[in-house]
Formats: C-alpha cells, structure tokens, sequence
C-alpha cells in the first residue's frame, strides 16, 4: 500500500478507452503539505506543494470505479536534512489513473515522470520514470504486474544518501 500511495502524487499516461465518457464529478484541490520522516537515521522534512484535478467516474449504482488524478500546476517535492541544509526536489508530473472492479480490486497505472530527483552537478539521485501499475487486491495485497523504465521502487535508500 506504501507504493500505491506514493504513487499518487502524480504522472503521465495515456487514458484508457473507457475514459472517453464525461467525468461524473471534477474536484480541484490545493495540495501543500509538510512531514517529517525518520527512515534515513536522521529527520528528513519532505514538502509537497501543487494543484491536483481528480475527476470521478461512477457506475450506475452510484459507485466509484476510475478516478485520474492530475497535476495542473507545477507541483514539487522536495526532500532536505535540516542538519545540514542539503535538499532535492523534483517537480511532478500527471495524471494517475485508479480503477475499482466489482470485487474491490483496485489498479492503478502511472506513466511518464513520477519523480526524478536530479543534484546540481551530479545528475539523477532517485527516478521513478516510465510506467508502472500496482494491483491492490481486496485483502491488501500488493503486486506490481508491469514496470518498465528506470522506475526505483523505493527511492528512500538513494535520496538519504544524498542528504547525508
């Protein structure tokens, strides 16, 4: 669930066919958040900040089935160790796509850049580029049916490095 979650925050990709019908309802939302982590041995502040547009698709029973989420303005995270001022950030891309099947399945597919974490002089830290889909069951497990790209699954391990 980790990865879906990160997964969330953004990308590129082509819309599936069943997209075509309007959306049921379209939600713009101002996204700017701050956390602290510790899963590098020190405190890493994380910032987010952007506008998502996520529209809704429901079936005719009123339930929701696709969802894309959508990057409207530049949006960027940025990772920094407050110990020693270092920081990286990298500016997102969109949509994200989610679908439901009946028996609560959940698929959700993220194409082009997610994350490209780039150091001044170094060149890429972290990436998550490409296209990957993740498929929740219903009992919550996790797996990745398809990657491909230079798309690090956890990119905690090479942004702490660079931060230490």
């Amino acid at each position: 669930m980790r990865l879906l979650a990160a997964a969330l925050a953004a990308a590129a990709v082509f819309a599936p066919a069943a997209l075509a019908d309007p959306p049921d309802t379209r939600t713009h939302v101002d996204f700017d958040s701050t956390r602290t982590i510790t899963a590098c041995g020190f405190p890493v502040v994380i910032h987010s900040e952007g506008v998502f547009t996520t529209w809704d698709y429901f079936d005719e029973s009123g339930n929701l089935v696709r969802q894309r989420l959508h990057v409207e303005r530049a949006f960027t995270v940025t990772w920094s160790n407050p110990a020693n001022g270092k920081s990286i950030s990298s500016v997102l891309g969109g949509p994200v796509f989610n679908e439901w099947a009946a028996d609560g399945t959940q698929t959700q597919t993220v194409a082009g850049r997610e994350r490209l974490f780039i150091a001044r002089g170094e060149g890429p830290v972290a990436s998550q580029v490409g296209r990957i889909v993740f498929v929740v069951a219903p009992d919550g497990s996790e797996t990745i049916p398809f990657v491909a790209g230079p798309w690090d699954l956890d990119i905690t391990p090479e942004l702490c490095a660079y931060l230490a």
